[in-house]
């Protein structure tokens, strides 16, 4: 296709002149001179030259245009973050402010970091809101639970304690101190709580409460032994000593009356309920000085006693006493118990008798010196005479008396002096004994000549 020689437009078949200049179009084409050619190559060279110097400058310029787009961005993103750095700061420390100002806040954060064991931060948190609001009670026990959780009890319990004081109805501070006063082994402390808590508190929390044992004597001075009765409330196990010791669980649990011996006792005593909760200690000293019983009374007397009396020795013995006897040694415990009267020895002895109470403790011997002869039996002898009936002193069996221990002759009458009845044809009767002389006779009691009855003399041979 032919193009334009003035604006190398293309130019279509038939045309004329250019459609894009106007320039007539040569029909005849011209032959170029080698210069015409040189120049347009060079006339090209320079445009094309001066249009990769402009590109090459727009280039630049947009690039620099570029550059100074993206500083001023950068620029002004800086600014913009600086201002909204500034601005979050401005508000966080505003919403700080406000936040360290707000007891709920506070409080909030307390309860959080007390769930997630940070018992450091909660405890600053609860510090700050009781800073805001010092009266408010969940704060104030959730400070008393993060000093026990941190291992401070002693605090935790001085805590709890401050709100028991301001609030003495406040149910949940009674349940945690409790608890801490188990865990310190403080039962006193549980029993004084809740001895002067309100009583719908005390009977929620009765079965923390153990009494202290009780014992059935007043500590003192007695003389004689004593049985101890310990007591305490049911179901509760009792624990106790004697030798000053304080009880614990391991000591003797008392099971029946303890003995109070002779001498001083120390008693010591705790009960511990059925949740384990110890109650406080009981003591009481005893001091047992057990009295002597009095020399038993013996009788009869010192002296000397034969076989024509019936007499025996006994021993006076008081109710709730035992009696111990024995010849010539001083009796024991272990010497034959007295249970009645006792027959003296043949001969010169010494009886000895000592009580005993109820505390096995032995009086002193009480003694008796007897002197027991044992004398031959009586014999009856027939009268040689017969006294008047009238005479004073005849006298009738049954009035015979128990002779005196030393022996005496009663003389035969004389025949001369009593008249002599005239001789008669009447058999002599023969002699009848009296029961009353009959049973003397036998028992063989008599020593010397009794009586006359007219018919008989009654005599002794001494020696047998």
């Amino acid at each position: 296709m032919k193009k334009c020689s003035q604006c190398g437009a293309p130019l279509p078949e038939g045309e004329l002149f250019c459609p894009e200049c106007g320039q007539e179009v040569q029909l005849v084409p011209d032959y170029e001179t080698m210069g015409s050619r040189l120049q347009e190559q060079q006339r090209r060279q320079q445009e094309e030259a001066e249009k990769r110097r402009e590109a090459q400058r727009l280039a630049a310029e947009e690039a620099m245009l570029k550059k100074r787009k993206t500083r001023k961005s950068i620029l002004i993103l800086i600014v913009v973050l600086a201002a909204a750095v500034v601005i979050l700061f401005a508000v966080k420390a505003l919403n700080d402010q406000k936040n360290y100002n707000s007891f709920d806040y506070q409080l909030k954060k307390a309860e959080t970091a007390y769930s997630n064991s940070d018992y450091t931060g909660a405890l600053d948190y609860v510090t700050r809101a009781l800073a805001l609001d010092s009266e408010n009670l969940d704060a104030r026990m959730l400070l008393a639970q993060i000093y026990d959780k941190n291992g401070d009890s002693g605090r935790a319990a001085e805590e709890f304690l401050k709100i028991i004081e301001d609030q003495p109805d406040y149910d949940p501070a009674y349940g945690q101190l409790i608890k801490i006063y188990e865990e310190m082994k403080e039962p006193g402390k549980i029993k004084e709580l809740l001895d002067n808590c309100p009583a719908d508190i005390r009977e929620k929390y009765k079965e923390y409460i153990c009494e202290a044992p009780q014992f059935s004597l007043p500590e003192g001075r007695y003389d004689d032994l004593k049985s101890l009765e310990i007591t305490a409330d049911s179901g509760a196990v009792i624990y106790y000593t004697t030798d000053g010791t304080a009880p614990d669980t391991s000591s003797k649990k008392y099971s029946s009356p303890v003995r109070l011996e002779e001498g001083k006792t120390i008693v010591r005593a705790i009960a511990v309920n059925s949740l384990g909760v110890e109650s406080e200690e009981t003591e009481a000293a005893y001091t047992i000085n057990l009295k002597v019983p009095s020399a038993p009374k013996i009788s009869p007397k010192d002296g000397s006693y034969t076989s024509r009396t019936t007499t025996k020795i006994t021993v006076a013995v008081p109710f709730g006493y035992k009696a111990y006897y024995a010849f010539d040694q001083k009796p024991t415990k272990d010497s034959t118990p007295y249970t009645g009267p006792v027959d003296m020895l043949e001969g010169e002895h010494i009886f000895y008798a000592i009580l005993v109470n109820e505390d096995g403790t032995e009086s002193i011997a009480a003694s008796a010196t007897y002197i027991y002869t044992k004398v031959a039996a009586a014999t009856i002898t027939p009268s040689p005479t017969k006294k008047p009936a009238h005479s004073s002193e005849t006298e009738k069996p049954e009035d015979v008396t128990t002779p005196t221990p030393d022996p005496t002759h009663t003389p035969t009458p004389d025949p001369t002096d009593t008249p002599t009845p005239p001789p008669t044809d009447t058999p002599t009767p023969t002699p009848s004994v009296n029961p009353t002389l009959r049973g003397l006779l036998m028992m063989g009691e008599s020593t010397a000549p009794l009586e006359s009855n007219g018919d008989f003399t009654i005599f002794t041979a001494s020696g047998g």
